[in-house]
Order: structure tokens, then C-alpha cells, then sequence
């Protein structure tokens, strides 16, 4: 009994993930519940994961994330939670497209525009309506890319899109002190955006060589599960130091094995 109060009385951490419902997203809010005091408000277009629908501490957002009165509602549903006495203590970033996938000289512009809002324009949207319910300790921990730092053929949107969302995390940690904010590369991962690239049809835009690659990749088994990289950004929200704030880091960074 006196445990159980314990529990009760334990102040409450709670976070929201975008992007919750498969891959990175959902390996990081299952490492996230495996502490007892922690909450995650799960954002995403479809339903919570089987996983996680029932959990006591897993409150779930439907909707777009480029959608602000979807951002709105999961500031709102964090801060609302009891325990936590209204502040916000992280948001993993990790929703992302990388389609289209096509040559910078015949990408469809309107395609362009939609990729940068998901991925760029609605990072920042969350991050200011977060900021505001920002505890003393907040992290922002956003999931980047190799592609930020290396041109491939063919992923011009997404290289420019990951490149943009480092120098946001950088500009962060000017702006708001108060906050720890990080982007991760988390390696090559087995997860929808992965299947879609090895489609033949982006034969053309990203070159044989490439679409080779990342084929053998998955057929040799070579694939990062996504538990692991999602481990490393649950680290980061929970106990990431003001130091590593603007930085740009690997899931498998040496620092992040003390957090």
C-alpha cells in the first residue's frame, strides 16, 4: 500500500512524440513508458499502436502534425496532465516523409512544399506552442538524418529538409536556454520510409548504385532495428546536458551511454 502511494504521489514527466504509431516513433514511446513516472502523448495521422493504445500512461492525438490545432491539442493534452503541474518535459520530433523522391530539376514543387512542411515547417510550429509549457529541465530531441550532412541523388527535398531541421536545432539552443535542444542521425533503420526507397520505380532519380545499396542493406539483414536508435532519443529527452545542447549527434554516441 505504501508503495502504491509512493507511485501516486511521484511527480509525473510527461513528453509527446510525434510521428507514435510505427517505427522510430512507437520504439521510442515504449522506451519512454518503461519508466514509472513518465507520460507520452502520442501524436499521429492514424490511430495509437496496438502496443501502447491501452497503456495507462499513453494519451493519443489524432491528426496531422502540420495541422497546428493538432499541435495545439497535444500541448493542451500534455500539459493537462496531472502531476505535472503544467509543464512539458520534452518533445521527441520525429515525424518525416521522404517522398517525393526525384531529381532537384523536375522535383514537382507543390511536392517539395508538403515534404518541408512535415518535415521543417511544423518542427518549429510544435516547438514554439511547446516552449511555452517548457519545464526547467525541457528537452527537444530532434530525429535527423545522415542526409542532412550527405547529398544523395534523387533526395534532394529530404537532404534539404534534414539540413534545415539541424540548423533549426541550433538556433534553438540560442534562442531558448532553457532548453536542451538535439538532433539525432539515427543510422540506417528497418521502417516504412526504408521500404519506400527501395521501390524500383526511383530507379531513375536515385541511380542504380544507390538503389542497390539500400536493397542489400535489407536483404543482408543490415538494418538497425528501430529499438536501438529509439533507446538512444529516449536517453536524450530524459537526461540529455545543457552541453549537448545544439549539437548534431549518432544514436550510438559514446556520451549517451551514461544518460
Amino acid at each position: 500500500m505504501g508503495k502504491k502511494k509512493d507511485l501516486q504521489l511521484m511527480p509525473t514527466r510527461v513528453f509527446i512524440v510525434t510521428g507514435s504509431s510505427r517505427g522510430i516513433g512507437l520504439a521510442t514511446t515504449l522506451a519512454l513508458l518503461e519508466a514509472a513516472d513518465t507520460v507520452v502523448v502520442g501524436v499521429s495521422r492514424g490511430a495509437a499502436a496496438a502496443a501502447v493504445a491501452s497503456h495507462g500512461r499513453y494519451e493519443h492525438v489524432t491528426g496531422s502534425v502540420t495541422d497546428e490545432a493538432t499541435q495545439r491539442a497535444a500541448v493542451a493534452a500534455a500539459a493537462a496532465r496531472e502531476g505535472t503541474a503544467g509543464r512539458i518535459g520534452g518533445v521527441v520530433f520525429n515525424a518525416g516523409v521522404v517522398q517525393p523522391i526525384a531529381r532537384l530539376d523536375g522535383v514537382d514543387v507543390g511536392r517539395l512544399r508538403a515534404l518541408l512542411d512535415v518535415n521543417v515547417v511544423s518542427a518549429v510550429g510544435l516547438a514554439q506552442k511547446a516552449a511555452a509549457h517548457a519545464g526547467a529541465t525541457a528537452r527537444f530531441v530532434f530525429v535527423s538524418s545522415g542526409a542532412a550532412v550527405a547529398p544523395y541523388r534523387g533526395w534532394g527535398a529530404y537532404c534539404a529538409s534534414k539540413a534545415a531541421l539541424n540548423m533549426v536545432v541550433r538556433v534553438l539552443a540560442l534562442e531558448l536556454p532553457h532548453v536542451v535542444s538535439v538532433a539525432v542521425r539515427p543510422g540506417v533503420v528497418d521502417t516504412d520510409m526504408q521500404a519506400a526507397l527501395r521501390l524500383a520505380e526511383n530507379r531513375d532519380a536515385m541511380g542504380q548504385d544507390n538503389l542497390d545499396y539500400f536493397t542489400a542493406l535489407h536483404a543482408d539483414a543490415k538494418l538497425l532495428s528501430p529499438d536501438l536508435p529509439a533507446k538512444a532519443i529516449a536517453r536524450l529527452v530524459l537526461n540529455a546536458p545543457k552541453e549537448l545542447s545544439g549539437e548534431f549527434i549518432n544514436w550510438n554516441d559514446p556520451r549517451l551511454e551514461s544518460l
